[in-house]
């Protein structure tokens, strides 16, 4: 998984879900979406939502927390 910024790019190392193509698609294709993991590993969560025709979203991997968001081309 690579970060993105302004001030570069940063190769993030972890444990991504298997399903992330389907979290992916929940994000895109609904207007919210939240995903935590289980109790027993609770590294990953995701939440994103559509406000003014922009996808924001949060991302939580262990102590790592990144946000942005998403503008579709028409």
């Amino acid at each position: 998984m690579k970060y993105i910024t302004k001030e570069g790019s940063y190769k993030i190392n972890s444990e991504i879900p298997n399903n992330i193509k389907e979290l992916l698609n929940n994000c895109i294709l609904n207007e919210s979406y939240t995903y935590k993991r289980p109790e027993d590993n609770p590294d990953f969560n995701l939440k994103c939502f559509y406000q003014d025709k922009i996808m924001n979203f949060y991302l939580e991997y262990k102590n790592s927390f990144y946000e942005g968001f998403l503008i579709k081309n028409e």
